[in-house]
């Protein structure tokens, strides 16, 4: 063997058998419990807060250097009560030696177990803990951080040349009150795992516990798996592989209990106040969110922006799943796909969505939408809708019921009650703004190019005013539900102009008895949550005016000259059910009371025939009973020509739109007669 070779031997042994030596030296004359004060005053100084170590001191040198220590307690701040910041029922770190001759601080393993940790928010935002950060945060500043390749000089060993085996914490309680906010949370069962530690280094931490909200019924088991890179010297941080799952159980929970699973990988740099989140991926009961964000202002003044996407869902599967009543519906096919798409930018309190496209079954919606004061949304929104057929979504039979001839059921009934409508979701709302629809069919009817000005607070919804283009015609509304109350209300005034009647009466009752261009004008409120309850206590004022039109299957001068005939003796005739009744105009104004409309301003004016009444109209029980005195010109000829002069009255009884009639022509000849003496 060469001579160096036994030189380099014979010093390596006599160097492990003199640190061997000393490691002896010490563990038998050094006592920690005679350092503890020393170490007391150390970290106090370090984070500003008085240290108790309560517990026993103990050195181990085998297989590393080590220290077992006992309990220890972290003071609260001023104003925060008695209670200390933080307790450990007991803890073990060991120490590499060597590298601290190099600069660097560097600890095999940092074992803590019976973490106790409670932290406090007053309501004038004052945190327990904000004076611990500043605290370290100066002195971090303060240290001379090494760049890379540069080793640590002087005797401040900064935290950038920290570097730990691993972290572990068992058995954690933390403890969060918001007095602010009134809000509280719990952390137990908690515990941390991490491998080596080393700044500018990846390593992996694992972490989970029970998380809960006193007094609301809902516990989460929290499961955390991460690879972080801290950069301390930039004050640069990177994480990737991010996966949180959260399995949250209580009475409060949809079903009892429901699972979700996040991921994402991100950056924090607190030097420039800026971060990033990127593949996030959020999945829980059927939906599917990914999504990017990008911030900066950490510091000052928060801003972001990002997207968030929504895959392709069904809504029903998803209340399914949740163990939620999911709607009954008119259309089967109501609520079985939906997805949402949007761009988004904001702050502190508003987020401001842009470039959105949401689809819900048949419907596309486009447009923008702010949400200012975010713990109390307020929603204003400028958005464009291509088509909604809102019978779709309502409890099945509404529409029937809206468009039937049956009188309304006076009682509660299955049938009734599945029609009543929810507007639960007017409590909470708060919003303003603008929406336009392309095509919207609404109790049959079909409404195009619509503009809707929206409003809702306080449980009120306001529309004001609606316009859109239907049957030929404009449409101007104002509207209004008012769900404040036990017992809802609604209102609805406006007018129609130049409506084709034909057509709208085809699609909301499936008649085709009138042909005519009407103008509306209406002033109607009513209470209820079912039609047929809409129906009893509608009040208000309608009037109507028809020009140039026509009744089909109806014709009033067949059924004059028939009754004439009767009344004469000349013969049975026709019945007048077959044709048609022109007119140039028929019009009304009408007071509704309770669903009762009344009216003694009807008048009809059919070439040598006119006509006005006077009557009433049940809406609850659809019955009609009014009489209309038809008056036959003197001149009147063709047809009208036997009926010259004489003014006859017709009783209409029955349902709206197929009543009974009778003329009394007897009573016409007596008038007639009556006439003719007193010409004489």
């Amino acid at each position: 063997m060469k001579t160096w070779v036994k030189i380099a031997i014979g010093a390596a042994i006599s160097v492990v058998v003199l640190i061997a030596g000393m490691l002896v030296t010490l563990r038998c004359t050094v006592d920690p419990d005679a350092y503890r004060s020393r170490i007391e005053a150390a970290v106090s100084d370090a984070i500003g807060r008085d240290i108790d170590i309560s517990g026993p001191v103990r050195l181990s040198l085998l297989p590393w250097p080590s220290v077992r220590f006992g309990a220890v307690t972290v003071a609260n701040a001023d104003g925060f009560g008695a209670q200390p910041l933080a307790r450990i029922r007991s803890g073990h770190i060991t120490l590499r030696l060597l590298p601290l001759f190099t600069g660097h601080l560097r600890l095999g393993t940092l074992d803590i177990h019976g973490l106790n940790l409670k932290l406090v928010r007053h309501a004038n935002g004052r945190t327990n803990w904000q004076g611990i950060v500043r605290r370290l945060s100066a002195a971090s500043e303060r240290a001379p951080y090494p760049r890379p390749g540069q080793a640590a000089r002087g005797r401040n060993l900064p935290l950038s040349s920290l570097e730990i085996g691993a972290v572990a914490i068992s058995g954690a309680e933390v403890s969060y009150d918001d007095e602010a906010s009134d809000r509280h949370y719990r952390f137990d069962k908690a515990g941390l795992d991490t491998g080596r530690i080393s700044n500018g280094q990846p390593f992996r931490l694992e972490a989970g516990g029970d998380l809960s909200w006193p007094g609301s019924g809902l516990t989460a088991a929290i499961h955390v798996v991460s690879r972080i890179e801290p950069n301390v010297a930039d004050r640069f941080y990177r994480f990737s592989g991010l996966s949180v799952n959260v399995l949250a159980r209580g009475p409060a929970v949809p079903g009892g209990e429901q699972e979700a699973n996040l991921g994402a990988s991100g950056d924090l740099d607190l030097e420039a106040g800026r971060f990033g989140l990127d593949d996030v991926s959020l999945q829980s009961a059927g939906l599917t969110v990914t999504g990017n964000i990008d911030g900066t202002g950490l510091h000052d003044r928060l801003a972001y922006n990002g997207r968030i996407t929504v895959a392709a869902f069904s809504p029903r599967s998803v209340l399914q799943q949740l163990e939620l009543h999911s709607p009954k519906t008119q259309a089967a096919s109501a609520l079985t796909s939906a997805s949402f798409d949007a761009q988004f930018e904001g702050g502190a309190h508003v987020i401001h969505f842009k470039q959105i496209a949401a689809k819900l079954d048949k419907s596309t919606l486009s447009g923008t939408v702010d949400v200012r004061d975010l713990a109390h949304p307020h929603y204003r929104f400028d958005l464009n809708l291509d088509t909604l057929d809102i019978d779709d979504y309502l409890p099945p039979g509404s529409a029937a019921q809206a468009q039937t001839s049956q009188p309304a059921q006076t009682g509660g009934g299955a049938a009734q009650r599945a029609a009543e409508f929810d507007l639960a979701p007017l409590h909470h709302l708060r919003m303003r703004g603008r929406l336009r629809i392309g095509s919207l069919t609404m109790a049959n009817l079909n409404i195009h190019d619509a503009v809707a000005h929206v409003s809702a607070a306080d449980s009120v919804l306001h529309v004001a005013p609606l316009t859109a283009d239907l049957y030929g015609g404009a449409l101007r509304l104002t509207g209004a539900v008012d769900a404040s109350g036990a017992r809802p209300g609604y209102t609805l005034s406006g007018r129609l102009r130049h409506v084709a009647m034909e057509p709208l009466l085809a699609d909301a009752a499936g008649s085709h008895r009138l042909e005519a261009n009407a103008d509306v004008a209406i002033d109607l409120h009513a209470t209820g949550r079912q039609v047929a309850q809409l129906k009893r206590s509608l009040s208000g004022t309608a009037q109507f005016d028809l020009n140039n039109g026509q009744i089909n299957g109806f014709d009033l001068v067949g059924m004059l000259r028939a009754a004439h005939r009767r009344a004469t003796g000349a013969g049975q005739g026709g019945v007048g059910d077959q044709g048609t009744t022109a007119f140039a105009h028929l019009g009304g104004r009408f007071t509704v009371d309770h669903g009762i409309a009344t009216s003694d301003a009807f008048s009809l004016q059919a070439g040598a025939l006119t006509g006005h009444g006077q009557g009433r109209y049940s809406l609850p029980h659809n019955q009609l009973d009014y009489t209309l005195t038809l008056a036959i010109a003197d001149s009147a000829h063709n047809r009208l020509a036997p009926l010259a002069g004489l003014s006859v009255p017709m009783h209409l009884k029955g349902a709206l739109l197929a009543p009974a009639y009778t003329l009394d022509m007897p009573q016409a000849a007596r008038a007639a007669g009556t006439t003719d003496q007193s010409a004489r």
